[in-house]
């Protein structure tokens, strides 16, 4: 329930409040958790479905991820770049692989962490789940 101390002269307030206590929740435990769900997703479907041949791997692709907060919710995104080229879109779509003597490179091997981390989102509706989690720690009666 909204606090006893927050007091209320007509619906636009109680609109404004509830906007800006939704947009806090997703922009810090909604984002935090869909990034461990991607997180989890780049070792489960790029690090184990593949063990480099042609360089080291550096843990960079989950550790790089960000999560930026935009009008009415919550973008999370793989950020990682190396040398100007933009490392997720290669590993989703096999496409632009550079080690021409690897299989990686001959089989285009697609590891689409990105898709199946929207994927689970929506079969699990795991984000719906943490904002309501998220605005009930703030004192809102969430159904």
């Amino acid at each position: 329930m909204i606090p006893i101390s927050q007091a209320f002269s007509n619906l636009n307030e109680i609109a404004k409040y509830l906007n800006k206590v939704t947009n806090q929740s997703l922009s810090t435990d909604v984002g935090n958790k869909v990034k461990q769900v991607m997180q989890m997703h780049v070792v489960e479907d790029a690090y184990d479905e593949y063990t480099p041949t042609e360089y080291e791997r550096t843990g960079r692709l989950a550790k790089e991820i960000e999560v930026t907060a935009i009008q009415n919710g919550v973008e999370v995104s793989p950020t990682r770049e190396e040398n100007g080229r933009y490392i997720p879109a290669i590993i989703e779509t096999g496409n632009g692989y550079s080690w021409k003597g690897s299989e990686i490179y001959k089989t285009k091997q697609k590891r689409p962490f990105v898709e199946r981390t929207k994927d689970e989102l929506v079969q699990k509706n795991t984000h719906v789940e943490e904002l309501k989690k998220s605005l009930r720690k703030k004192g809102l009666d969430v159904k």
